[in-house]
């Protein structure tokens, strides 16, 4: 063969034995770590995140497959999920704290309140979620304290609070109030003995002056000048017989204005407080100094010589119902650091007052409890059971009564009777538990009633033309 021809194939083959060719197929650990040092951070994150995947996917397989560790997973899940915060309701957190008594000195967590919002008037307090301890005190009243949450708990003991939709200048808004409670049972033992004492001083007993000849006890008649006196005496139990004296309180608070409601049939109280704020938004004006509280009194009338010798102890005030009626008195207590302080309030405007108030309508619907006008005219006060449908004189007649600034001079009624010539007038002169016909009229229509004497008609003609008349 010449030059020219192709070389031989057999030159270029290389021949290897399987065990280098197998050695050349697996590629060495040094070249695996070239390999992976060659990779960019995108494949890495790609090859981890598979890995990652593949361990996830059979835990989870695992997992699904046992019941014991399917709840235990929920578990540990569920402490890693954050629980949302809820929502408050309107006025949850905003408060107005309602002073029972005068000069309450309120903390809140022992931080001093300086100024208490008042409703109608002021923005309501803020406070945070979570639990609040609560801290006041009025001299002479037992110091207080209560816990109360944001939103409410179920541990709480401030009351649950009453929620209100105020109008102030700043406009209408949801809030909640809190009544800071004190009453007679919050005060001392011997506090507790000064208030009844100086409540009873206070009640307006009077005192009139009894001649000869003139009749008491229904049909008693005088034989020598005496002293009739009408007597409030201070009830140890209210109107409805509940006879722990002071050991409870009747009023709460209300959602609607005066934001006050007592209840004096189910609750025992013979001493009631009344907020003063309460009072306040009724148009009463109150005294800031002044601790208001609703007592319970009977009236009776005691009989006694010029020398002071007893002949009738608590006679009735009439032969009906009203013998035992407990009536409501209005009073302001006062503490001057060293005494207490009392003045009651009559007449019409509180009567009415109470009348609101009283939610069990005790004072204007019982046999119990009654209304004006006989705290406008104390003297009147029996009238109901000589006058009325159930009265001893039942008569559709239109009667007149006609009291006095002082009580004890009695009531006199007048009763229209219609006559062929027009109107006649059958005058009637209340004293000490019974009745005495004035005139001639009266004593036909009533002929069981005494005559009145001489200083029985001029105290019927001094009512005439000086009395304040009620129908």
């Amino acid at each position: 063969m010449d030059d020219d021809q192709s070389p031989d194939v057999t030159e270029s083959v290389e021949v290897s034995d399987l065990h280098e060719k197998s050695a050349a197929a697996s590629p060495s650990v040094g070249d695996t770590r070239r390999s992976q040092l060659t990779l960019t951070p995108r494949q890495r994150m790609q090859r981890l995140a598979v890995a990652g995947g593949s361990v996830v996917l059979a835990l989870l397989i695992l997992v699904t497959a046992v019941p014991g560790l399917r709840t235990g997973a929920r578990s540990l899940l569920a402490g890693f999920v954050p629980t949302p915060t809820a929502t408050l309701p309107p006025g949850t957190d905003r408060f107005y704290f309602i002073a029972s008594v005068p000069n309450i000195q309120l903390s809140i967590d022992g931080r001093p309140v300086s100024h208490l919002p008042r409703i109608g008037t002021d923005l309501p307090l803020v406070l945070a979620r979570g639990r609040h301890h609560i801290y006041w005190k009025g001299a002479p009243f037992l110091p207080q304290s209560c816990v109360l949450s944001v939103p409410f708990g179920i541990s709480d003991n401030c009351g649950t609070p009453v929620p209100v939709l105020p109008s102030t200048p700043q406009g209408s808004f949801s809030a909640s109030m809190v009544l800071l409670r004190e009453s007679l049972v919050t005060l001392s033992t011997s506090q507790q003995s000064a208030v009844a004492a100086v409540i009873q001083n206070a009640l307006p007993n009077s005192t009139s002056g009894i001649q000869p000849g003139d009749h008491y006890a229904v049909a008693q008649v005088a034989t020598q000048p005496l002293r009739g006196t009408l007597v409030f005496q201070l009830a140890t139990s209210n109107a409805f017989g509940t006879s722990d004296f002071g050991t409870g309180d009747a009023c709460g608070l209300s959602s609607q204005s005066p934001y006050i409601v007592c209840n004096f049939a189910a609750n025992p109280c013979a001493v009631c407080t009344i907020p003063a704020p309460a009072l306040a938004s009724t148009g009463v004006a109150v005294a800031p100094s002044s601790w208001y509280v609703v007592t319970f009194a009977g009236l009776s009338y005691t009989i006694s010589t010029l020398t002071g010798h007893t002949l009738i102890a608590n006679g009735p005030i009439s032969p009906g119902g009203l013998a035992g009626a407990i009536f409501p008195i209005l009073i302001a207590l006062t503490w001057d650091g060293a005494a207490w302080h009392a003045q009651p309030f009559l007449g019409p405007a509180y009567d009415a007052l109470l009348a609101r108030l009283d939610a069990s309508a005790a004072i204007s619907s019982t046999q119990t409890v009654y209304p004006s006008p006989y705290f406008a005219n104390l003297g009147c006060a029996a009238m109901p059971d000589f006058f009325s449908a159930n009265g001893i004189l039942l008569s559709n007649s239109p009667y007149t009564f006609i009291g006095t600034s002082n009580p004890a001079d009695g009531c006199l009624a007048i009763e229209s009777v219609p006559s062929t010539s027009g109107t006649e007038k059958a005058y009637y002169l209340y004293r000490f538990g019974g009745l005495i016909a004035v005139n001639d009229l009266a004593h036909r229509l009533a002929p069981s009633w005494p005559i009145a004497s001489a200083h029985e008609r001029q105290i019927a003609a001094a009512l005439l033309s000086g009395g304040t008349p009620t129908t």
